[in-house]
């Protein structure tokens, strides 16, 4: 194998890559550039990203993270048998309390659904309290059931 100097080693690694530019991305959308001995292949392509710039502004994209709220949940009882889920929704809304989850579910007593509502933990309170809903409405926090098989058998 014989020698090579340093300049046609260069050479060779120019001519390397811009034969391999021009097969796969076209003479047009690429160039070489050759800075103090360092060869880099520059895509005009990318013309429009500054690798420079590490911040990029959440108004010009719509890529972004989601703020994680812990919940508690609620169960509420004597619920009017026929209410949906979006009737009640708009009634705690109106009150400033936006639910994150809400099931309804067939309750034991004739006439009336059982509600689990799904409300921030900030918000737990508040929707807690009976005089929050409407009259003859009743809510307490959402017990599994392993839970609520406990608590009765216990007698608490």
């Amino acid at each position: 194998m014989a020698k090579q100097s340093g300049i046609e080693i260069q050479s060779t690694i120019e001519n390397k890559i811009e034969e391999d530019t021009t097969a796969h991305s076209g003479a047009e959308n690429s160039q070489i550039v050759q800075d103090s001995g360092v060869v880099e292949l520059q895509n005009s392509n990318l013309s429009g990203i500054d690798s420079k710039k590490d911040n990029v502004s959440c108004e010009e994209t719509d890529f972004g993270g989601v703020q994680k709220h812990k919940i508690k949940r609620l169960y509420r009882g004597g619920v009017r048998e026929g209410v949906n889920e979006q009737s009640i929704t708009n009634y705690m809304e109106k009150k400033g309390i936006s639910p994150t989850f809400m099931r309804l579910f067939k309750s034991k007593r004739k006439g009336t659904v059982a509600v689990r509502v799904n409300v921030k933990t900030v918000d737990f309170e508040r929707a807690s309290d009976n005089d929050f809903w409407p009259k003859h409405v009743y809510a307490r926090e959402w017990l599994s059931k392993p839970k609520w098989l406990n608590k009765n058998n216990s007698g608490d």
